[in-house]
């Protein structure tokens, strides 16, 4: 077993919201949370023997190519993911058909691999955009208009509101 050194996820997740990652310039590419337009890339894999199972595979192959993470997929960087993708298909067929725990827990590793867990869309550096992280629009009015708000909310508090509540301590022990 080795030691030391760098391992894949090994500690605790960077915080795109944190100080340091800030200061480091790490964030997460949004990726809009609308369906993705681009015509899937053909199909990689030899097809399926069962035409039922081609079918699954080919509705599946579809539905991943209008998620989100598709716009990301089609980047020339991630071209290399197709396969992988073709293989979370078939994989996620076959275990819709038979489902086995060894099965289940590679397409779990490749969901991550792919960006179709919450931990692999971070690890790719993506996260899907929600629709309340639009960002207002920043103007002299808004900035003006936050500045009066300001200004009227400090004149309405009153001396009470500025006095902190002191809590007693309590001490654990006898009781």
């Amino acid at each position: 077993m080795p030691s030391g050194g760098k391992r894949v996820r090994s500690g605790p997740a960077k915080d795109p919201n944190s100080e340091k990652s800030r200061r480091l310039g790490y964030t997460l590419q949004s990726l809009p949370n609308t369906e993705c337009r681009m015509k899937p890339p053909e199909w990689p894999l030899e097809p399926a023997d069962d035409e039922r199972v081609r079918k699954l595979e080919a509705e599946k192959w579809k539905w991943l190519w209008k998620l989100p993470q598709a716009r990301a997929w089609h980047l020339p960087q991630f071209k290399w993911m197709i396969r992988e993708l073709a293989l979370y298909a078939r994989l996620s067929t076959a275990c819709e058909i038979a489902p086995a725990p060894t099965a289940l827990t590679v397409l779990l590793r490749i969901s991550d691999r792919v960006g179709m867990s919450a931990a692999g869309l971070q690890a790719l550096g993506w996260k899907i955009e929600a629709e309340a992280e639009r960002k207002p629009v920043d103007s002299e009015f808004t900035r003006r208009r936050a500045k009066e708000l300001n200004r009227e909310s400090a004149a309405e508090r009153s001396p009470m509101d500025e006095t902190k509540h002191v809590y007693q301590r309590r001490m654990s022990g006898n009781g």
